[in-house]
């Protein structure tokens, strides 16, 4: 609910937070993030004087709050004079991107309110566990190099051939947040995947597999 050293991108671009909440009964039933962007030129275009709802959630027995608390959300990005309004729900914890599947009950509460995802994308997220994963054996490309090295996330794995980086497979080890969220210490997820076109043609991919088996290793899931 404050700042997100991490996200070094769009951060810094945030001008005001609110947080709403939703209590019945002494009991915090639905919740809304709200983010209002700043303008200038160092913010993208895209972002100028947006307003976000970066996450909303309500049990799905309370949509009544869900709505209440939604409409207030929708309430303040008005009040702040936001030229365009977006609405995500992505939570800081591991594995929640978006709006996911398992939450319909949200989808239709932000659905009725008027928001749709003509414009987004859709992210599948995947999870294993590492007992049927062989380890990674030798480079199976001639001149191929896996190297770790440290990343903007953490640690980092590359497969180079000469001077060139073909593929990288990033892991974000600091979900705890430097302490401040000890339910996630010790986890860890992949954060960035990619592989160079010629991966694609059989070139250095099987390489990539095996970096994928090193950064799976290391994070404490399968690789995604």
């Amino acid at each position: 609910m404050e700042r997100d050293p991490s996200e070094h991108l769009t951060d810094p671009w945030i001008v005001e937070r609110q947080t709403l909440v939703g209590v019945e009964r002494e009991r915090v039933v639905a919740a809304a993030h709200l983010a209002r962007y700043g303008a200038g030129p160092r913010v993208s275009p895209s972002y100028a004087n947006a307003g976000a709802i970066e996450w909303v959630l309500c049990w799905p027995d309370d949509l009544d709050a869900g709505r209440l608390v939604l409409g207030a959300a929708m309430a303040q990005l008005g009040a702040w004079r936001t030229d365009v309004w977006h609405a995500d729900g992505s939570l800081r914890c591991l594995g929640v991107h978006g709006i996911p599947d398992s939450w319909p009950h949200v989808v239709s509460l932000l659905e009725t309110a008027g928001f749709d995802d003509h414009r987004g994308q859709v992210e599948i997220v995947l999870a294993g566990a590492l007992a049927d994963v062989a380890p990674p054996g030798p480079p199976p490309v001639d001149g191929l190099v896996q190297r770790q090295v440290l990343g903007a996330l953490g640690t980092s794995f590359q497969a180079v051939t000469g001077d060139d980086v073909v593929g990288v497979f990033d892991v974000d080890d600091g979900h705890s947040r430097g302490g401040s969220v000890m339910a996630l210490s010790g986890r860890a997820d992949e954060a960035n995947h990619r592989c160079a076109t010629t991966c694609a043609a059989g070139g250095s991919g099987a390489g990539c597999s095996a970096m994928d088996a090193h950064g799976s290793a290391s994070a404490g899931l399968g690789a995604c």
